[in-house]
């Protein structure tokens, strides 16, 4: 089985980078480094014979980047597509692929993936059907979901990874979690408020993204567990906006424009 790796990079620390790198890099064929910044990456020098640069130094965001990779990896005949962020680390790598290949080959199976920041508890369950991962740590069974095309790129930079497994789910393809083998994913720099709370100060792009992705995957899958969190996220962007955060009226307005988006507007089809 060949497996390739994609890494997405934006103004990368270079110590972490490499460290996280490093977690996988002699478990995979190739390593594919997508730049949505333009700095060189220098500290990746030791690899450079696995390693391949794509992307402008323009930021492509998630999306498009694993689009690419997937189509450039069904090119070089690789059986799997590793996708990872920057900032985010594996524990065992080597026994989590070592794990996925003990098993027969399973084209129900269309992503492999780790136990993200012990989000799964019991760890007498050796792996759980889960209904969506987050998009770094997936390996993705490239045969499997070939027929059923790759992440949205309409949907920016929010949400591509549960709008993808719900989309894989729905065509009867299953999102495998494993309990024992784990990967840290930090999530930002969140700060605290004078409040109690946490705020992370997102922009009115990330807002707008954020609303209406999710509120697009709740009329695009109605059996989606998502309606909860729709409703915590209203009510903390507005509080979080309304107390604390400064650029109050681009925030609010990008993030009510989001709603009415979410809502009302029609949804580009994938089909």
């Amino acid at each position: 089985m060949k497996i390739a790796a994609l890494v997405v990079t934006y103004h990368p620390d270079a110590v972490l980078l490499r460290s996280n790198i490093a977690a996988f890099v002699n478990d995979v064929d190739e390593v594919i480094v997508w730049k949505n910044s333009p700095e060189s990456i220098d500290c990746l020098n030791e690899w450079c014979q696995k390693i391949t640069f794509m992307g402008t130094g323009h930021n492509d965001m998630i999306a498009l980047p694993v689009n690419r990779a997937m189509d450039y990896c069904r090119s070089k005949h690789y059986n799997f597509l590793l996708t990872m962020d920057q900032d985010s680390c594996w524990q065992d790598f080597h026994g989590f692929v070592d794990t996925v290949m003990a098993f027969p080959y399973d084209d129900k199976v269309g992503i492999y993936a780790p136990n993200v920041n012990n989000y799964l508890k019991d760890p007498s369950i050796a792996f759980k059907d889960i209904e969506w991962v987050i998009q770094s740590g997936m390996l993705i069974n490239l045969r499997a979901v070939e027929s059923l095309g790759g992440f949205r790129e309409d949907y920016g930079i929010y949400g591509i990874d549960e709008e993808y497994c719900h989309w894989l789910r729905l065509n009867g393809k299953k999102v495998r979690s494993f309990t024992n083998f784990h990967l840290v994913q930090r999530y930002g720099d969140a700060q605290k408020s004078r409040f109690g709370f946490y705020v992370f100060n997102y922009s009115p792009f990330v807002r707008f993204h954020l609303i209406r992705n999710m509120i697009w995957m709740k009329r695009e899958f109605p059996k989606s567990t998502i309606t909860r969190r729709i409703f915590h996220v209203i009510f903390d962007n507005y509080r979080d906006i309304l107390l604390v955060e400064s650029d109050k009226f681009s925030k609010a307005k990008a993030f009510t424009k989001g709603i009415l988006h979410g809502c009302f507007k029609r949804i580009p089809s994938r089909r």
